[in-house]
């Protein structure tokens, strides 16, 4: 993704120092940049959002650079753009094809043409994959041929989450560099000083993304990320408080965005699901059949859902947290702990908050999954409704 840093007085960092945290990674990476010695292969592993392709880049750029600096890349020079942009055909970044969830043979037989072409402007052809769990059995046998044989200008980098799903074979021909989420107070600083985030936003986001600094400055872009999470506590309340049979038209909040405060008004259950499909019918025709355009319509509800559920589990995370800790408390919502404290205080007890975690995780697994996320969510209304109210 492409960073936006904010306009301050602040200088905006260069080379490995745009990474967060990471700092082993980042001198190994460093040293094979100045000494213009990489490896062929190497495996970045570590957790989704925690800056693996955007040291990928930056690596490419250091061993590319035309002018590098004591922090790797000068960020400036033609080569540098070229490769910031991507606009240059000697760098590559491969990923899952659109619809599809893994990366096939096709692309990498692709790849391996291309990697015995000579680099045409820089003096390393980088090639990237930005999902490597996402290999399949034949497309990692190709990757390995390929390494097997690599050409002296090439260095293949495999981004990946599970090291498990590496083949030992290409394990064994590649360098392993492993990352990390830095502290909480290094990301968050970050946000606020080089992405004009808010300080106490930045506080919380950096808690949310679990310190995984590419998920939190998506978050910040997200205008409607506040929003949604005040929702998820107002849902929170009415779980707690609202008649029973009232809460399953609270269970839209937690599928649709903007319906958190006007839950009321949704008598019919099912209602947004029949709008979508009349939606869908009405918007087909720009390239898709109407059963397309459903389709495409419950993949955006149950991704809301998958969002509004994280938020949830956050939340019920807080609510625990108070019910053992009281003020002293590590909160992930810090700008909301009288409202965590009044409700955590209205459920059954710790017990019955820890279970409705396990209930939350469960239901985002099943969506996840592809269970209708209407089913779900009502059913787990109901659920933690049972567990954690007082009566």
């Amino acid at each position: 993704m492409s960073l936006t840093w904010k306009d301050s007085n602040v200088s905006e960092p260069a080379g490995f120092d745009r990474i967060i945290g990471n700092a082993l990674a980042r001198r190994i990476l460093g040293k094979a940049a100045r000494g213009q010695c990489p490896a062929h292969s190497y495996l970045f592993i570590g957790s989704e959002g925690v800056g693996k392709l955007t040291t990928a880049i930056q690596f490419a750029k250091a061993l590319n650079c035309q002018e590098p600096i004591d922090s790797g890349a000068c960020e400036v020079c033609a080569t540098c753009r070229r490769i910031e942009h991507q606009t240059t055909t000697d760098l590559v970044v491969y990923a899952p094809e659109k619809n599809k969830t893994v990366i096939s043979i096709e692309q990498m037989q692709r790849m391996r043409e291309f990697s015995q072409l000579r680099p045409t402007t820089m003096r390393w052809k980088v090639m990237i994959l930005e999902r490597a769990d996402a290999l399949g059995d034949e497309a990692a046998n190709c990757i390995l041929k390929l390494l097997e044989d690599a050409p002296e200008y090439l260095v293949v980098i495999q981004a990946i989450t599970n090291p498990a799903s590496v083949l030992a074979t290409i394990r064994s021909r590649s360098q392993v560099v492993r990352f990390y989420p830095p502290g909480y107070d290094e990301l968050s600083e970050r946000l606020a000083d080089c992405y004009g985030v808010e300080p106490e936003k930045a506080r919380f986001l950096s808690r949310f993304a679990l310190g995984c600094p590419g998920k939190a400055v998506t978050y910040s872009s997200d205008e409607s990320f506040l929003e949604d999470r005040d929702e998820i506590i107002e849902f929170s309340g009415q779980l707690l408080g609202a008649d029973r049979w009232a809460l399953l038209a609270t269970a839209a909040s937690l599928r649709t965005s903007g319906s958190g405060k006007s839950t009321g008004a949704q008598e019919d259950i099912g209602a947004e699901d029949a709008d979508s499909e009349s939606d869908a019918d009405n918007d087909a025709g720009e390239g898709q059949s109407p059963a397309e355009t459903r389709k495409s319509a419950g993949r955006s509800q149950r991704e809301t859902a998958m969002h509004r559920l994280a938020l949830t589990i956050s939340w019920f995370r807080d609510l625990l947290a108070v019910r053992i800790g009281g003020d002293n408390a590590t909160l992930i919502n810090l700008d909301r702990r009288d409202q965590a404290a009044t409700q955590s205080a209205m459920a059954r007890s710790a017990e019955s908050l820890l279970r409705a975690l396990d209930v939350l995780v469960s239901a985002r697994s099943a969506i996840a999954s592809n269970a209708n996320s209407q089913i779900v969510t009502e059913s787990l209304v109901l659920q933690l409704a049972s567990i954690v109210r007082q009566n």
